[in-house]
């Protein structure tokens, strides 16, 4: 269960710091963490509809340039 408990902290993780752990970070990282690939499934669809495909806005988010 170790891998599983680590994909989960990484994706929550991920998801706190790409939406600058404002508020809406992380409540986004508890609902990474706490259901699972479902949840980042439909959040990376949802990401890829808003930034119109585009990667490097989708991984990064706030962080991107320009």
């Amino acid at each position: 269960n170790a891998d599983f408990l680590t994909m989960l902290a990484l994706s929550a993780l991920w998801t706190g710091w790409r939406n600058g752990w404002n508020a809406a970070g992380w409540a986004l990282a508890v609902c990474a963490f706490f259901l699972g690939g479902a949840f980042l499934m439909a959040y990376l669809l949802v990401l890829l509809h808003l930034e119109k495909g585009d990667l490097r806005r989708v991984l990064l988010g706030r962080h991107a340039p320009g």
